[in-house]
C-alpha cells in the first residue's frame, strides 16, 4: 500500500475532523464574502454528510441529501402556486406529501426521504410566505452537499477498501505469527507453557467484516468477491482456532506428532506463504498459491512395521495433519479470490485514471 493511504488510514480519526474543519473554513468563506442568506445550512449540510466515515459513505449520503432536498423543494414550492387564503387545502396537501415522504425512509434511501420531509417542512410548513427564504434554503443545502463531495474526494479522502487491504494484509501477517507460534507450542514436551492469542486475529475480523457496508458504497462491483474474501478468512480463522484451541502438548500420545517426517518443515513453509501473502496484499499485487506448491498437501504418514497403535491415545495425527492441509487448501483458495479482486480493482483504477 502507497505511503499517502497508509498515513490516511493510520491517521484516520484525525484527519476525519480536519478535512471536516478546512470544509466549513471554505463555506465560511464563501458565505463571508458573497454576503449568502442563510448561509448557516451549508454548514448544517457539511457537517451531517461529512459525519460518514469513508469517501463512499459520503458520496452516497450527499446524493441522498441532494435529490432529497430538490424534492422536497420542489413539493414545498408546488404549494405556493395554491391561494393564499386557502390555508385549509395547503395543510392537507402539505400533511399527505410528508405521510408519503415518510412512507420511504424504511428501506434504502431512508435518509433522502427524511431530506425530503425535512426540505418540504423548512419550505412550506408555516403556509405559503417569504418564497425567498425558501430559495435561499434550498440552495445552500445543495451547494453545501456538494462542496462536502468534493472535499472528501480531494481532502485526504478516506477510502474503505484501501482501510480493507490494510487489514487484510495484517490479518494475514499475524495469522502466520499465530500459525508459527501454535508449531512451536506442538513441539513443547508436557508441561511446556506457550500461550498462543487470537485476539488481534479476532479483532481484525471484526473491523474487516464492518467495513463491507461502505466498501461496497464505494465499489458495488466488488459485492462477492469482499464476501468470498470475507469468508475465506473466517474459514482459515475456524480451522486456526481448532488447532490453538487444542492443548496438544498435554495430552497422551503428544509424541506422536513429532514422528511424521516433514510435518514440521511443511508447517513453516505454509507460515512463509502465508506471511509472503500478507506482505503482497499490502502491495496491491497478491499472488495465487497452487496446491502444487505446498509439501503439506502432499505429506503422508508412514507407519513403521513394528509400531502399535496406542489406542488409549488422545492424539491422531492422521487428524492433526487433515487440519493443516485443510488450513493449506483453504489458504489457496483465499489467495485466489483475493487476487481476482485486487487484479480487477487494479484494472479499474487504471482505466479511471
Amino acid at each position: 500500500m502507497i505511503s499517502f493511504d497508509r498515513f490516511v488510514i493510520s491517521h484516520h480519526r484525525w484527519l476525519h475532523a480536519l478535512r471536516i474543519m478546512l470544509t466549513c473554513t471554505i463555506a465560511v468563506l464563501i458565505n463571508w464574502l458573497g454576503h449568502v442568506p442563510y448561509g448557516m445550512w451549508s454548514l448544517i449540510t457539511i457537517i451531517v454528510v461529512m459525519s460518514a466515515t469513508y469517501l463512499g459513505a459520503v458520496w452516497a449520503k450527499a446524493n441522498q441529501r441532494i435529490g432529497g432536498t430538490i424534492i422536497g423543494a420542489l413539493l414545498g414550492l408546488s404549494l405556493y402556486f395554491l391561494p393564499t387564503q386557502d390555508a385549509l387545502l395547503h395543510n392537507v396537501l402539505f400533511l399527505l406529501m410528508i405521510g408519503g415522504a415518510m412512507y420511504f425512509t424504511i428501506g434504502k434511501f431512508s435518509y433522502g426521504a427524511v431530506l425530503i420531509g425535512i426540505t418540504l417542512t423548512l419550505v412550506a410548513a408555516s403556509g405559503p410566505g417569504d418564497l425567498s427564504v425558501a430559495l435561499w434554503r434550498t440552495v445552500n443545502v445543495l451547494w453545501g452537499a456538494i462542496l462536502s463531495m468534493l472535499c472528501s474526494r480531494f481532502l485526504f479522502p478516506a477510502r474503505a477498501t484501501k482501510h480493507f487491504q490494510l487489514l487484510s494484509s495484517q490479518f494475514l501477517t499475524q495469522f502466520s505469527k499465530v500459525y508459527q507460534a501454535h508449531n512451536k507450542q506442538v513441539c513443547l514436551k508436557s508441561g511446556g507453557n506457550l500461550k498462543v492469542e487470537l485476539a488481534l486475529l479476532l479483532s481484525s475480523m471484526a473491523k474487516q467484516t464492518a467495513l463491507q457496508p461502505n466498501i461496497l458504497k464505494e465499489s458495488p462491483q466488488f459485492t462477492s468477491q469482499i464476501k468470498a474474501i470475507i469468508n475465506g478468512e473466517r474459514r482459515v480463522l475456524t480451522i486456526l482456532e481448532a488447532l490453538v484451541a487444542t492443548q496438544w502438548q498435554t495430552q497422551q500420545g503428544h509424541s506422536k506428532l513429532n514422528t511424521l517426517r516433514g510435518l514440521g518443515a511443511a508447517k513453516h513453509q505454509l507460515s512463509e506463504h502465508l506471511s509472503t501473502l500478507g506482505e503482497q496484499i499490502d502491495l496491491g499485487h497478491p499472488c495465487v498459491i497452487p496446491e502444487k506448491q505446498l509439501d503439506i498437501l502432499r505429506l503422508q504418514p508412514v507407519r513403521e512395521p513394528d509400531a502399535l497403535e496406542d489406542v488409549n491415545s488422545d492424539v491422531s495425527y492422521y487428524g492433526y495433519l487433515w487440519l493443516n492441509r485443510e488450513l493449506a487448501r483453504q489458504l489457496c483458495l483465499l489467495s485466489l479470490n483475493l487476487h481476482q479482486f485486487y487484479f480487477t480493482k487494479t484494472a479499474e483504477e487504471k482505466i479511471s485514471a
